[in-house]
């Protein structure tokens, strides 16, 4: 089974060098997939796959 990340988990340990704040606007501009694991919940609660992770940093990486 893949590892499924936090908003926490990724915000804590820098994985895409962002604030919740920004992540959360991500999510909802469409620029990262995230999925949605509430049950009912008017708050979302998300889990990111590694994949997601990955195809975000490459997506939005500078190159020289």
């Amino acid at each position: 089974m893949e590892k499924l990340y936090s908003i926490k988990d990724i915000v804590r340990d820098g994985l895409l060098g962002v604030k919740e704040r920004k992540l959360r606007q991500l999510i909802i501009d469409g620029e990262i997939e995230a999925i949605n694991i509430s049950k009912g919940s008017k708050r979302p609660n998300y889990r990111f796959t590694e994949q997601a992770l990955q195809n975000f940093l490459t997506k939005n990486s500078v190159t020289q």
